[in-house]
């Protein structure tokens, strides 16, 4: 696919060999075919890195949108997007057949309508307005001293726990070294 020197329009090898161009009457009513594919190549290239369709409302809206970079070469020109604007998670074309379908049923002036998405309205009752702040539980004054008392009980009942581990060590390296006297005799 290449475009002329004044940009709209598009020119494509068939496999043939055969070229073929947008048609000159697009060019006359100056829409760029070069143009709309710069942007569709967008779009699929937000799809596909961006994958929310509130990201392709924002560039609709003519919002900004982050950086997508390049759409991999690989990524389907034309792909089936469900009505809440969003595509396949594995990255399938559409078929030829499907293809012709829509674009038949465009240029004959009746596209499939969709069914509207219906958002629901929250309501607010006037006396919800202003939710009353949760009350906050009062502390106990005492439980901080309370709480490092208790800390330095455990902390008496456990200090002849290392006197304790060093003995049991001492007793067990005994026992192995008699029982390794006992195998080597």
């Amino acid at each position: 696919m290449c475009s002329d020197q004044s940009g709209h329009r598009i020119f494509v090898r068939e496999q043939n060999g055969e070229l073929l161009s947008t048609p000159d009457d697009l060019v006359h009513l100056g829409v760029s075919a070069v143009g709309i594919h710069r942007n569709w190549v967008r779009i699929r290239s937000i799809q596909h890195r961006l994958s929310n369709p509130r990201f392709l409302a924002a560039f609709f809206r003519g919002e900004s949108v982050p950086a997508t970079g390049q759409a991999p070469p690989s990524l389907p020109l034309v792909t089936p997007i469900d009505r809440w604007g969003t595509t396949p998670i594995l990255d399938v074309p559409l078929s030829a057949p499907s293809i012709a379908h829509i674009v038949a049923t465009h240029l004959a002036g009746a596209p499939v309508a969709h069914r509207p998405v219906n958002r629901p309205t929250p309501t607010l009752d006037p006396e919800d307005e202003a939710p009353e702040p949760p009350q906050v539980p009062e502390l106990d004054p005492s439980m901080f001293s309370r709480g490092v008392a208790a800390r330095y009980r455990a902390a008496q009942k456990l200090s002849g726990v290392s006197a304790t581990l060093d003995d049991i060590e001492a007793k067990a390296d005994r026992i192995l070294a008699d029982l390794l006297n006992l195998l080597s005799d």
